[in-house]
């Protein structure tokens, strides 16, 4: 089996990648090795899917910009890589006759009244949503909604909550939280997250709908906090002296939990990796990272 990994660089993509030639999915398919995983020397954008020689079987369509961070440098890129990468993808899996999985965001079926920071990463997932579904009568296509994963890999700059929380609690400097702190959101560990979306890409019944993948209450391995809990965890795990500063800010979610309900019946899938176990595992990664 050849299995196509956009996003290859990427926090998740980078994970699956190791995870799929370390046998952890030996029950669907052999242990893969560097002739079985493919990736593309060229941004997603510029596939030249008339001309290029290229067979798979799967392709996992992680390519994004999910940090924050980075949305201000260049959002026409990110609003326009989604959309057109997503397009080029889809062609090639109906040239090769591929399954597809595409990585989309849980923000996709919220709306915001005012454009933001976010917008054109959202905005880009949403309209390559509906191309998947579009193309659903040539190319077996799964959509999965993301919720917030973090965990061993993500990089010191990637600019999301976790990271900027542990950076900040690592060197006592102060952590600002945006509102109040109230709201609730939900974290998933990246070893749990990359088990579930390869068992979606695996399972043989096509769900035809998006699947929202997180760590929630239900599952046992509590993922679900507040801003404020978060911070406040992070600096006693990293026995930090860093200060909270609150800053004002509207358009903030109040509370982001996943309903996994759907996801742990046709995947047979739960989070194992409750949040302290997670940030523990993540914090020491980050210190090795910043000696």
């Amino acid at each position: 089996m050849k299995i196509l990994v956009t996003g290859h660089n990427g926090f998740i993509g980078n994970a699956l990648i190791k995870a799929l030639k370390s046998g952890l999915f030996a029950d669907h398919h052999a242990i893969l090795d560097d002739a079985d995983i493919v990736t593309l020397p060229c941004d997603v954008r510029d596939i030249d899917v008339d001309n290029v020689k290229l067979k798979v079987d799967r392709i996992y369509h992680l390519a994004g910009t999910p940090s924050p961070a980075k949305y201000k440098i260049n959002p026409t890129k990110v609003l326009m890589s989604s959309i057109q990468g997503t397009y080029k993808v889809l062609e090639l899996a109906k040239k090769c006759g591929a399954r597809v999985l595409f990585t989309s965001t849980i923000n996709t079926d919220a709306y915001y009244p005012s454009r933001n920071a976010r917008s054109c990463y959202v905005d880009g997932k949403k309209v390559a949503e509906d191309l998947c579904y579009l193309y659903s009568n040539e190319v077996d296509v799964r959509v999965a909604r993301l919720f917030s994963t973090y965990g061993v890999g993500m990089k010191l700059d990637d600019g999301r909550v976790i990271p900027n929380f542990i950076v900040k609690a690592l060197r006592n400097q102060e952590i600002t939280i945006f509102g109040d702190g109230s709201q609730v959101d939900s974290f998933c560990y990246i070893n749990d997250m990359v088990r579930a979306l390869h068992s979606f890409m695996e399972i043989e019944d096509n769900p035809n709908r998006p699947v929202e993948l997180g760590n929630a209450l239900v599952t046992g391995a509590k993922g679900i906090t507040t801003i404020k809990d978060l911070a406040e965890q992070i600096i006693e795990l990293c026995e930090s002296k860093s200060p909270i500063n609150y800053a004002s800010f509207t358009g903030l979610d109040k509370e982001r939990i996943p309903n996994v309900a759907y996801a742990s019946k046709i995947l047979k899938w739960t989070p194992g990796v409750s949040l302290s176990a997670g940030l523990k595992e993540t914090i020491y990664s980050f210190r090795e990272a910043m000696l």
